[in-house]
């Protein structure tokens, strides 16, 4: 009898130490299940280990730069609207010119007789015209001879005027100011406006100076007429321009559209057709700064960042909105943001893994 009372006892305390084992791990895992983020178990042990970093929206100013030249603001070729032998010369390839200066002088081939021939006629018909008037007054002539003579005089002053025009036409003078960047006829020279090429010179306005580069279909909408842009110049110069003119449409072989900026260029210090860099500014808001090594591909080929959300990957796109040397400003991210930084490459969506952020 004693043996089987202690056998009982045994078989009591036996049965009592499972019962607390039992409930005792029931409680743990129900614990580690509400609370699997703070204490890991022993299957997170098991996954997969990675870097991340959390970031945060914010504003920021972004420098878009593209290559651009400058033109000259206009340039023409100047041409004789008479004909004629060049009298003289007054300029040189390089020649710096004002509006309205004296480039070359035609000989005058009689111009001179013609015009005075043209006056000498104008008068005599101005008295005929008043004579005739005077006439009709008092009705001593006829209203046909008193037309006449106002036809007469009309005509006079036609060719008066035509002979005063030809004779100023002798002297050619500068349309605007600028440079003369090429020169085509010399003294003595015959020159006719009906010959194939009748060019004296040619002329291009440096000041200001046209600045003209290209911008893709995606940067077109921050563009805006009256706008300032930063014009790099070679080696260490930089000034400022305004938008003058945006192009209405895409050029179908590069689509792209071609800007025309305004610059000041005293002295005429800076050429046409000098290779510059155009930098240009702009806001933007509620965007994330990311590492250029961050971004991943989708399976269709569309940029983005693989993320963590409670321990699970997530492949969130974006789009670029400027891309630096360092980093990357994006678009399409929301809030707080837990990316992957390290063997991104690695990860597709849905998987869970164990991380650390960097500090």
């Amino acid at each position: 009898m004693l043996k089987i009372f202690f056998s009982l006892i045994v078989l009591s305390f036996a049965f009592w130490g499972i019962k607390t084992y039992w409930l005792s791990s029931v409680g743990e895992a129900e614990v580690a299940e509400e609370k699997r983020v703070a204490i890991p178990s022993d299957s997170k042990k098991n996954l997969p280990y990675i870097r991340t970093q959390i970031i945060r929206p914010e504003d920021a100013e972004a420098v878009d730069e593209y290559s651009g030249a400058t033109e000259p603001f206009k340039a023409t070729n100047v041409e004789s609207e008479v004909s004629g032998r060049i009298k003289k010369r007054y300029i040189e390839e390089g020649s710096a010119v004002q509006e309205g200066d004296l480039l070359f002088e035609l000989h005058d081939d009689d111009r001179s007789r013609s015009l005075l021939t043209a006056q000498s006629e104008m008068s005599l018909r101005q008295m005929q015209y008043d004579a005739a008037k005077k006439l009709e007054a008092k009705k001593f002539t006829s209203p046909i001879s008193l037309a006449v003579a106002k036809n007469n005089l009309e005509v006079a002053k036609l060719k008066l005027k035509t002979a005063e025009l030809n004779q100023s036409r002798l002297k050619i003078r500068a349309p605007f100011s600028g440079v003369v960047s090429k020169v085509y006829a010399e003294t003595n020279h015959t020159i006719s406006p009906s010959l194939m090429d009748p060019k004296l010179c040619h002329i291009v306005a440096l000041d200001p100076l046209r600045i003209v580069f290209h911008v893709p279909e995606a940067s077109f909408l921050q563009f805006k007429h009256g706008q300032d842009i930063t014009v790099h110049i070679p080696p260490h110069d930089t000034k400022i321009g305004k938008i003058v003119f945006i192009a209405p449409v895409v050029d179908e072989e590069t689509r792209t559209f071609k800007i025309k900026a305004d610059m000041r260029n005293p002295g005429y210090l800076i050429p046409a057709g000098f290779a510059v860099d155009v930098a240009v500014k702009r806001s933007l808001t509620n965007i994330h700064k990311i590492d250029a090594s961050w971004i991943v591909l989708s399976k269709d080929g569309k940029p983005g960042v693989m993320t963590v959300y409670n321990n699970v990957t997530k492949f969130i796109p974006i789009k670029v909105l400027h891309s630096g040397k360092t980093h990357f400003l994006v678009q399409g991210l929301s809030g707080s943001v837990r990316v992957i930084v390290l063997g991104q490459e690695g990860f597709r969506s849905g998987i869970k893994v164990r991380y650390k952020d960097n500090e």
